[in-house]
């Protein structure tokens, strides 16, 4: 049972973190900038290619 919990509980977490990454790497705010330090994204090294990716992917 509690197997079960904590599965629950890591499926939410990533629920929630893997759309707030997408964003946080395709926008310039505090809120963002916040999320880019607290999960190590780095856009710098991005090519436009992948910047172009995660644009389209944040006006779907």
């Amino acid at each position: 049972m509690k197997r079960n919990k904590w599965l629950i509980v890591l499926a939410v977490v990533l629920a929630l973190a893997i759309p707030l990454t997408v964003f946080a790497a395709n926008t310039d705010s505090p809120l963002t900038n916040s999320i880019k330090g607290f999960f190590g994204i780095d856009t710098s090294k991005l090519t436009p290619e992948q910047e172009q990716i995660i644009t389209d992917y944040n006006k779907k």
